[in-house]
């Protein structure tokens, strides 16, 4: 029995063992955490035998928001924290220790940690730290408090170097009207300013280097442009605003909106031509490249000329002088040369003479009488058959032509300075005092021509053909205003006069615009108003009522009125003044005039318009200018000017848009604009 007790000793002891062994199990021979373990949030426990023990959690802390080195000028910014663990698992803890201006703590939030940053005190950099840095379990954000607002400047450039004839008169070198000027923005931040933060239109962004102003010490610069043409010129020279809007910092802060002035000529170039006169320079024309044919005389036969080509940007191509000549009509530009007349006092002539160097091909129709060919020239027919016509100042005075063939042919009381124009292998003739119009037979192939009067005399300052209707501007007489018509028939005769007298003051020289089908007739008078007159039938001949412009102190009824495209109608009176008006249905509308550039004692040539040109080719962009010509004398300087006008070209669709047609001064309704317009 003992024996039983001592198994069952043996069994306690048995049962001694187990709990030995099971103390093993808890204290060392099985593994857990004791209940009482406490580790920080960095940290896990890792179960041991002995209740386990602390360790790195393994955790990686990354700012997302918001970027370091950002900028803020509000007191709250939203931040937010990335904390995420080796093992991929998710942390057991649900909120984030951050140190800095908040003091706080950022809470779980869609498995990240957020808060609020304060931004506190002065401006500068902020740091702030989140996590546990004593254990190196941290992550740093520096960011800046930045409420001050950024300064921006603007700063027009310097337009590029020029020559002298391309300064103005003042001597002033300016931005062109056809130009797009170079503006710098300086700021105190390097702030992104975009086109768009422009309230000017046509600003693009352009290279840095560009502008040249020296950028201030810790400043930071930008360039661009400013397309000029794209924006309204009140006047010859005047500024154009360029606005730069609030523009904000990476912080939030706005810059104050700032502007500066552009300012800008519509002088492209004026070039000295020699020698003055006591009449008006002969008409500026036209080639077909654009290349400008003037000239100028004393105005006495048997004194000197020049005649200069230059080209569109202004520059001497060729000149031709005589000392012994003077130019009395022309140039006209056809397609085998350029043509004068001239005379020396004992004889006169139609010379054709090479566009490309200035030498005479030609010299024809000569006369030594002493008589001069005045006026306007003509030109008919076309290539080998081309033909200059003019009128002799004989008594009475001759339509001559050359230079293949040369005519005369009587018509009696002309006088002044004949307008001469040309349809088909018809000439037609008008003086500047009481006479009728005559009608000549112009080609080549017929040297004796036939001619005929109109039934009706007139006072024409000019004359212009639409169809078979010849219109004219004066033909009301020295004391009554309005234009005249004259239906030219098959045959020789002119028929069917139709006068409208009713315009109030005389009235000079005409032009027609509208279209071919409704024709405007506008011409001004000799008391200052620039008048359009609708031709209501061509056969017979009808005009409608007048509308008027507002009067000027001047006399507007030496030269024609110009009729660009756009509805733009360009005059120059007595007093020097360029002015241009945009017409519409209504009447007259925005306009612009410029004063002091022909100065009110100066004598004045007719107008003519080509597109701007570059070095190779038209400028034909949205808006882009055209360049109105004119000469002028006074004293003893001769000048042609060149301006930048807000039509690219004559009006295309206008029956008669100038002075004796086209830019190459034909007189000749078939001369097509194709070559000084845009498509």
């Amino acid at each position: 029995m003992g024996g039983g007790i001592g198994g069952g000793g043996g069994t306690g002891g048995g049962m001694g063992g187990g709990d030995a062994g099971m103390g093993g199990g808890t204290g060392g021979g099985s593994v857990g955490c004791a209940p009482t373990l406490s580790c920080p949030d960095y940290e896990e426990c890792q179960p041991t035998t002995d209740g386990g023990r602390c360790v790195s959690s393994n955790l990686s802390l990354t700012w997302t928001a918001p970027a370091a080195g950002s900028s803020f000028n509000g007191a709250t910014i939203p931040g937010r924290v990335t904390v995420t663990k080796a093992d991929g698992s998710t942390p057991r803890f649900t909120s984030l220790p951050v140190a800095g201006a908040m003091g706080g703590s950022f809470a779980v939030a869609t498995g990240d940690f957020a808060g609020t940053l304060l931004l506190t005190g002065a401006d500068g950099d902020k740091t702030f730290v989140a996590g546990w840095p004593d254990a190196g379990v941290a992550s740093s954000l520096t960011i800046r408090k930045d409420t001050m607002s950024p300064t921006v400047s603007l700063f027009v450039e310097s337009p590029p170097p020029r020559q002298p004839h391309e300064l103005d008169l003042d001597g002033m070198n300016r931005w062109k009207k056809s130009e797009s000027a170079l503006v710098q923005t300086e700021s105190t931040e390097d702030i992104t300013i975009a086109p768009a933060d422009f309230t000017t239109s046509a600003v693009t962004a352009v290279a840095a280097n560009l502008c040249t102003r020296q950028c201030g010490m810790s400043r930071f610069c930008r360039c661009y442009s400013v397309d000029l043409t794209q924006h309204f010129l009140d006047g010859g020279i005047g500024a154009i605003p360029v606005a730069l809007g609030a523009v904000q910092d990476a912080a939030g802060n706005f810059s104050a909106p700032t502007s500066s002035d552009v300012v800008v000529t519509r002088l492209k170039w004026s070039r000295d031509i020699g020698v003055g006169s006591n009449v008006p320079p002969t008409a500026v024309a036209l080639a077909p490249n654009g290349a400008v044919i003037a000239g100028t005389s004393t105005g006495t036969a048997g004194s000197s000329y020049r005649l200069v080509t230059l080209s569109s940007d202004g520059v001497v191509l060729w000149e031709r002088t005589s000392s012994t000549l003077s130019v009395t009509a022309g140039p006209v530009v056809g397609s085998r040369g350029a043509y004068v007349a001239t005379s020396d006092g004992a004889n006169s002539a139609i010379s054709r003479i090479h566009l490309a160097d200035g030498g005479v091909e030609s010299t024809d129709c000569q006369n030594g009488s002493g008589l001069s060919i005045d006026g306007d020239l003509g030109l008919a027919g076309s290539g080998v058959g081309e033909v200059a016509v003019g009128v002799r100042s004989s008594s009475p005075p001759a339509v001559v032509s050359g230079t293949t063939n040369c005519f005369g042919a009587t018509a009696t009381g002309l006088s002044g300075r004949p307008a001469v124009v040309v349809t088909g292998d018809e000439a037609f003739v008008a003086g500047t005092a009481s006479a009728p119009l005559f009608k000549f037979t112009a080609a080549s192939t017929s040297p004796a021509p036939s001619g005929s009067a109109s039934t009706m005399t007139l006072f024409p300052a000019n004359l212009f053909a639409i169809g078979m209707t010849l219109v004219g501007g004066g033909g009301g007489g020295p004391t009554v205003g309005g234009v005249f018509g004259v239906v030219n028939s098959t045959g020789a005769s002119l028929t069917g006069n139709t006068t409208n007298s009713t315009a109030g003051a005389p009235g000079g020289a005409a032009v027609v615009g509208g279209t071919s089908g409704s024709p405007l007739v506008f011409y001004g008078d000799n008391a200052g108003v620039l008048r359009r007159t609708p031709l209501t039938s061509l056969n017979p001949v009808v005009f409608g009522s007048a509308v008027a412009s507002p009067a000027v102190a001047t006399t507007l009824a030496d030269r024609a009125a110009l009729i660009g495209e756009g509805g733009w109608v360009y005059i120059v009176g007595n007093d020097g003044v360029i002015r241009a008006t945009q017409w519409s249905g209504t009447g007259p509308g925005v306009g612009w005039q410029w004063t002091g550039l022909l100065p009110a004692t100066t004598r004045i040539s007719q107008l003519n318009l080509d597109v701007n040109r570059g070095p190779s080719a038209k400028r034909c962009g949205a808006r882009q200018p055209g360049v109105l010509y004119v000469s002028s004398v006074q004293s003893t300087n001769a000048r042609v000017w060149a301006v930048l006008v807000d039509s690219q070209g004559l009006d295309k669709n206008a029956p008669w848009p100038r002075h004796q047609h086209d830019p190459a001064n034909t007189g000749n309704a078939q001369t097509p604009l194709t070559p000084w317009t845009c498509p």
